[in-house]
């Protein structure tokens, strides 16, 4: 292979791999995230949860009360 093909393919090397560098760094930034999303939704899923539960407690608070008020 003559020099000046050799340098060229040497230099497109370099050029491909620098891209993919690139291209590595976004899927591991966007793999950071993803897990960080992740952990938020779990952490939403546990608040609404909890929510939901004293919804119930509350309802059955006020239907208990109702009831000893509508007893007198």
């Amino acid at each position: 292979m003559d020099p000046e093909t050799r340098a060229y393919l040497d230099e497109m090397r370099r050029e491909i791999n620098h891209r993919l560098d690139g291209v590595d760094q976004r899927f591991e930034s966007a793999d950071r995230r993803v897990v960080q999303l992740g952990v938020l939704v779990e952490q939403v899923r546990h608040e609404v949860q909890t929510v939901a539960e004293m919804v119930v407690a509350n309802t059955e608070a006020i239907a208990g009360l109702r009831l000893r008020l509508d007893a007198r």
